[in-house]
């Protein structure tokens, strides 16, 4: 006999896991979570955490971030708008303070082949989905919103493996543009 479940008792069964946190428990987020869970699928880290580029744990009091971070190895953000905030704040970073100007350069940063990652794979990845290429100089952070939401969404979708179309497209671009306009203000758009 199959079992199903409402949207309630997966909620319910939501708050009894070690990652919850009660400060991400906003309706938008709770309701996809579940709703992922009835679908059959596992939440990946990333999303469970609203940290949809899987940003370490370090020292920064990043902006929208819990109080208590529970996950022990990454950063728990409040809404997934904070998440892509920290990714393109670090990826302003990366471009002005070490000088990665191309999609090549910040992924073999962001994701060494040291740690057993594949940059060029990811950076070929991020490239395609972000309309640019790999070795060619991208405007800086903070100019092309469109480019940079674009380059945050193909991080997510690369660092979320095969469950990072959990949430649309439409949905990653709304939220990693919150997260643009709280870095840089509505008004500096192209």
């Amino acid at each position: 006999m199959e079992q199903t479940f409402n949207q309630e008792e997966k909620i319910n069964e939501l708050r009894q896991r070690p990652w919850w946190n009660e400060e991400m428990e906003t309706s938008s987020y709770t309701a996809w979570i579940a709703r992922t869970l009835l679908k059959g699928k596992e939440v990946t880290r990333g999303y469970r955490n609203n940290n949809p580029c899987n940003i370490r744990l370090n020292k920064t009091q990043w902006e929208g971030r819990c109080t208590e971070q529970k996950d022990g190895a990454f950063f728990q953000f409040s809404d997934l708008k904070y998440g892509f905030r920290a990714a393109l704040k670090t990826l302003y970073t990366y471009y002005y303070k070490y000088g990665l100007y191309t999609i090549l350069g910040i992924i073999e940063r962001w994701a060494p082949a040291a740690d057993g990652n594949n940059p060029k794979s990811y950076a070929k990845s991020v490239s395609e989905w972000a309309g640019c290429t790999p070795k060619k100089r991208i405007p800086a952070p903070g100019t092309a919103r469109t480019l940079w939401c674009n380059i945050v969404v193909a991080m997510a979708k690369v660092e979320n493996g095969t469950n990072g179309d959990a949430y649309d497209d439409g949905f990653l671009q709304f939220k990693a543009k919150q997260g643009w306009d709280m870095a840089w203000g509505e008004k500096r758009y192209e």
